[in-house]
């Protein structure tokens, strides 16, 4: 007679191989990724003007434009 236990230890092993596995999420995409950045800023800003004043945010500005690409 077959063994119980080995049994359902095949059928188990079985059943999680028989289901197809879930899709990875992507990565985020550049724009994602910028605008995400942008949020934070956004929302640190006001921070820095408040406790430092507009002198903080000097060394923080970049001395030529960049060529960066805006949120949507």
């Amino acid at each position: 007679m077959v063994k119980v236990l080995p049994l359902l230890m095949i059928a188990g092993f079985l059943a999680g191989c028989a289901g197809s596995p879930e899709p990875s999420p992507e990565a985020a995409t550049p724009e994602e990724s910028g605008c995400y950045q942008a949020d934070w800023q956004a929302q640190s800003v006001p921070l820095v003007n408040k406790r430092s004043g507009p002198e903080a945010l000097e060394k923080y500005e970049t001395p030529q434009p960049s060529k960066e690409r805006g949120c949507p």
